[in-house]
């Protein structure tokens, strides 16, 4: 009996151990696979569509918006856009939604994403980055030569975090001679065609 009693013992001991290294070495992939995925694979950016907007209510440039991203209720985002861009351009129509970006409150008001939009060297002009009118809610950019709906479910990322990926790419997001939004001056594209905003041509992106 005690000879079965230590055999099992070292079974179950045996059992462990290959477990914890089974574990260990999932955790060492997740790791790696996660160090593979580039910065802007790690955002992602949708297709959305502005339901409500709303003056903010402790933000003189700022409005809030209720935007369909395709998921079950629409999502309160916040944006200083407001005196450079109208309500009514706004209202019913297709922006671009940096939608892995975390959750914070900006002036007391919670926002759960970005919108996207090109600006002047001094900001004084804003226009909306914009897919095309057919495109689905809820859609995912890519790029031009790389197919970004490969790096699935990417982390929420914290902007104000060292070394985040929105801070490693938003200095390569412009648009280009014709106002098609880039990074890197790879196209970003849906399935109707590429992004673009109507005149600021060679301008960045945020």
């Amino acid at each position: 009996y005690n000879n079965q009693q230590n055999q099992h013992q070292k079974q179950n001991q045996n059992q462990k151990q290959k477990n914890k290294n089974k574990n260990k070495n999932k955790n060492k992939n997740q790791n790696k696979s996660q160090s593979d995925i580039p910065s802007i694979g790690k955002c992602k950016f949708v297709v959305g569509k502005i339901l409500e907007i709303s003056d903010h209510t402790n933000a003189d440039a700022m409005y809030v918006e209720m935007i369909d991203i395709g998921e079950d209720k629409p999502r309160q985002i916040c944006s200083g856009i407001k005196g450079k861009i109208s309500k009514e351009e706004m209202i019913n129509s297709l922006v671009i939604v940096f939608s892995n970006l975390k959750k914070a409150k900006l002036r007391g008001t919670e926002s759960a994403g970005m919108i996207l939009a090109a600006s002047n060297e001094d900001k004084s002009k804003l226009e909306i980055v914009r897919p095309p009118k057919e495109c689905e809610i809820g859609e995912r950019i890519t790029l031009e030569d790389e197919d970004l709906t490969q790096y699935d479910h990417p982390n929420d990322i914290k902007p104000t975090k060292k070394n985040n990926a929105w801070s490693a790419i938003k200095g390569d997001l412009r648009t280009d001679e014709n106002g098609i939004a880039c990074y890197k001056g790879r196209k970003f594209i849906t399935s109707k065609g590429p992004l673009s905003v109507p005149s600021l041509t060679n301008s960045r992106i945020s």
